[in-house]
């Protein structure tokens, strides 16, 4: 039995190093550009779902679609820990948008399997309609970033 995987990135250019590597053909059934390609017993489809928290029922609409077993959402992060480096991989617990009203649980069985093949682990993503471009703006949200994690795993 064929098992399907939904992957939405952002943007085109964060899917470029995957569509390079692997044979991906289009799948023109929606509005939006979604590509789909066959690992073994695994169709994996990748939906470019736009940039922000404000485009998350982009994927909605997508999963409701095509209704994977397995749907990951990727994206670039700011890298707002000294400890987060370019081209790190990031499991996150939970997303949320930058006024933290809805979190979003991650799969604790995939978070800790991401985690044991090397990804470095991250109590919270927080999801920016725009991108943090000066080091004061980046600083005020590592702060903020900061608060919502003690508030929510607190000592």
């Amino acid at each position: 039995m064929m098992r399907k995987v939904l992957v939405a990135f952002a943007l085109k250019e964060e899917f470029a190093p995957w569509r390079r590597r692997h044979r991906f053909r289009p799948v023109s059934v929606s509005q939006r550009s979604i590509s789909v390609a066959t690992f073994g017993p695994t169709e994996v489809y990748v939906a470019l779902t736009g940039a922000g928290g404000f485009t998350a029922h982009r994927f909605d609409d997508v999963m409701a679609r095509f209704t994977p077993s397995l749907g990951i959402v990727t994206g670039v992060a700011a890298g707002l820990r000294p400890d987060w480096r370019p081209g790190d991989l990031l499991a996150a617990q939970s997303v949320c948008a930058a006024d933290a009203k809805e979190r979003i649980p991650g799969d604790p069985t995939l978070f800790d399997l991401a985690v044991q093949c090397g990804a470095k682990p991250a109590a919270a993503l927080i999801t920016l309609p725009h991108i943090a471009r000066t080091m004061g703006k980046k600083c005020a949200w590592q702060a903020w970033g900061t608060r919502q994690i003690w508030r929510a795993f607190p000592r």
